[in-house]
């Protein structure tokens, strides 16, 4: 997409609309760069008498009863709901609305959301924290925030053109983060079920940078910074061509495969050091008997 902020592709190959608009849509082969299409997609507006603005989170779980209660809850018609508050504290309640859209205005709140929608917009939001605690797609458009995938959080989260700062703390099950910007982003976390999905790409030309301390499955259409952090060594990287291919450092051996050749190689993390901080881990291992030896095995 060449305005993620109207629309956006998802790993599979979906397009998700998100505001009203139009947008290129590309492909691109990746045996051959040169083979591509394109076609023009339009993502209308909802309908006036389907919008909703609200302007607390009492007036917004106000307003999510009266849909649940109502023949509105059920059917084909899309429903947006905006969140333009203030507030520096609001809690979304336990609730399933497969026709609600909402967008957050919120550059105040932190916001602890347990409710299912058809998908999340976030355009403005405090620093710390959204807490998500169901399962959504979110698609993250503040510049700097703080996401927190809690115990029952399952959510598709998606990275839009205004991100700069993001930190992902997965507690849950954070089941794909797809990269369309040059943001600096954090992944973080103690949830077992790992490696997260992970797709990164965005046309602005800018390298991004994406630190881990947990394992990523990652896929990458555009180069990168990748910092691999304790916790992170298993990450593994699959680049569309040989100029994706993205800048390592850290620790551990990466595996890297190319798509469109099938090449795999295992690229040695560049340490840049920063780890002063970090607490030692001590580790028995055999010594070697040559000295030679060992300091390449170490190496």
């Amino acid at each position: 997409s060449d305005d993620s902020i109207a629309a956006i592709v998802s790993a599979d190959g979906e397009i998700r609309g998100l505001t009203p608009g139009t947008v290129t849509i590309t492909a691109i082969s990746q045996q051959d760069t040169n083979v591509s299409a394109s076609m023009r997609v339009t993502v209308s507006a909802v309908p006036e008498e389907n919008m909703i603005t609200v302007q607390s989170g009492a007036e917004l779980t106000d307003a999510l009863k009266v849909l649940e209660g109502s023949e509105n809850s059920a059917g084909d018609d899309v429903r947006l709901i905006t969140l333009n508050t203030q507030e520096e504290t609001v809690t979304i309640p336990e609730g399933n609305y497969d026709n609600v859209m909402l967008i957050i205005d919120a550059p105040k709140a932190s916001i602890e959301n347990k409710a299912h929608f058809k998908q999340i917009l976030i355009n403005q939001i405090a620093e710390n924290t959204w807490r998500e605690d169901s399962e959504n797609e979110i698609f993250l458009n503040s510049a700097k925030s703080h996401l927190i995938v809690d115990t029952n959080g399952r959510p598709n989260v998606y990275l839009l053109d205004n991100t700069e700062s993001v930190t992902v703390d997965n507690k849950g099950n954070l089941q794909e983060l797809l990269i369309a910007s040059a943001a600096k982003v954090l992944v973080k976390g103690n949830s077992t079920a790992s490696p997260i999905r992970c797709q990164c790409y965005n046309g602005s030309g800018n390298i991004g940078e994406l630190t881990t301390y947990v394992p990523l499955d990652i896929y990458s259409t555009t180069t990168y910074k990748l910092q691999i952090s304790p916790g992170g060594e298993q990450t593994a990287v699959k680049v569309s061509g040989e100029n994706d291919i993205p800048e390592i450092s850290g620790l551990g051996k990466i595996s890297v495969t190319i798509d469109s050749t099938g090449e795999t190689r295992d690229i040695i993390a560049e340490n840049q050091g920063g780890f002063a901080e970090l607490p030692p881990t001590k580790k028995k291992r055999k010594i070697l008997k040559s000295a030679d030896s060992t300091e390449e095995t170490v190496r």
